[in-house]
């Protein structure tokens, strides 16, 4: 009975977090208004349209949706417990309490709802009870699916992002990454099958590598790592912006994300270090498997326009012979930390002008030969470099010169 079910969820034990979602908060309040011996006919419509709007605001039609969508990913002690390994008997035996609470919520209908309040108010709203929205029955929740869920996809912030931003001390999802698929990128195969074979390592559970992508900017270095995003044989895959800033502070991060069942890359992009930099120490730390280093799902993928990632100073090269090695050798040794190193050289004048022409037919341009070649030269003289990223500027430059023609 509707009546005795504010009780039920108020007693939730380990699915407490589902009491300050919005929906579930304003379904508590009707049913506890409902439960008192004089209800407020304006309260209980007022928290019946609030169920009805945060419902439809969250995107369900339905209370079993809802409760689906919140178990499968809610992060608590038995959740948590179950990816550890198997939870006790006493947290088996509140989930199960607890889920028979949700069932009575995620099967109860509008309509049944509409006939408790009738009979608490009697027949002076009927008008109005006839006009309320209505939403259906839901399924029934079920233990061992939402089991199995926690299994599959884990639980917690990682179930509903595959890309992410580590910032302020908390994981930040990101939605919308502008990752370009594997087939609108054009250029260093070779180099993005390299990156796509160690993350399959990864991904069949083996000890992949760090990587290094090193060269020009424009190359295509970031967009290879993005577009893993993209693949459908990379779902269990979570990739990390880690700003350069806040490489020292990863501890907390690395426990978060030992236990998950997903993969992670830890990508931090553009990254170059003046030797006493003080954030250099940590990443070596993090590489070379010191007490802060990276979890068996984690490995580390940099970015950066110099191979060896630590900027050289004139001064550096002055001094006798063993000063000049030791210098050098200190500088390599964090690169070598990356187990595989991947550059993107700049492109020659026939690659370039390949991708120029390339992207002209795909843009559907009506240019190319001798002109394209000439333009395409001139343009990365000017730009000073020969990259995709320029390619592409040179032809949506030409593209919007002939749209306002």
């Amino acid at each position: 009975m509707p009546e005795s079910l504010a009780a039920k969820l108020r007693s939730l034990c380990v699915y407490r977090n589902l009491l300050k979602k919005n929906p579930v908060k304003a379904a508590l309040d009707f049913f506890t208004c409902l439960d008192s011996p004089t209800p407020l006919p304006k309260a209980l419509l007022s928290f019946y349209g609030e169920m009805f709007f945060h419902l439809r605001n969250e995107g369900f039609k339905d209370f079993g949706d809802l409760l689906r969508h919140e178990t499968d990913r809610d992060e608590n002690p038995f959740s948590l417990a179950f990816l550890k390994g198997t939870p006790d008997e006493a947290l088996l035996a509140a989930a199960g309490h607890d889920f028979l609470a949700l069932n009575q919520l995620a099967v109860l209908d509008s309509r049944t709802l509409k006939e408790h309040m009738k009979k608490k108010l009697g027949s002076d709203f009927d008008g109005t009870y006839e006009n309320l929205p209505d939403w259906p029955a839901g399924k029934p929740l079920s233990l061992s699916e939402t089991v199995r869920s926690y299994r599959d996809n884990g639980c917690g912030v990682f179930c509903d992002a595959r890309a992410f931003i580590w910032e302020n001390g908390s994981v930040i999802p990101i939605l919308h990454t502008g990752a370009l698929k594997q087939d609108e990128m054009i250029g260093y195969d070779r180099q993005r099958d390299a990156v796509l074979r160690n993350t399959r390592i990864l991904l069949r559970g083996s000890a992949a590598s760090n990587m290094l992508l090193y060269g020009d900017s424009g190359t295509g270095k970031s967009a290879s790592v993005k577009s893993l995003l993209t693949r459908s044989d990379c779902w269990n895959l979570r990739i990390i912006e880690i700003p350069k800033a806040t490489v020292g502070s990863l501890r907390p991060l690395l426990q978060m994300i030992a236990e998950k069942p997903q993969k992670f890359i830890l990508f931090i992009d553009d990254i170059t270090f003046d030797r006493e930099d003080s954030l250099y120490a940590p990443l070596k730390s993090l590489l070379e498997g010191g007490l802060s280093s990276c979890p068996e799902n984690t490995v580390v993928y940099a970015t950066s326009n110099r191979r060896n990632i630590v900027k050289e100073n004139f001064s550096e090269r002055e001094g006798n012979d063993l000063h000049r090695s030791e210098t050098m050798q200190e500088k390599i040794s964090l690169a070598d930390r990356f187990g595989l190193r991947v550059p993107f050289p700049s492109l020659t004048e026939a690659e370039f002008t390949n991708i120029v022409e390339f992207l002209a037919r795909r843009a559907g341009l009506k240019i190319g030969g001798e002109l394209l070649t000439k333009q395409a030269g001139k343009w990365a003289l000017n730009r000073g470099r020969r990259t995709p990223r320029t390619a592409r500027q040179l032809i949506e430059h030409i593209s919007s010169i002939s749209s306002s023609i």
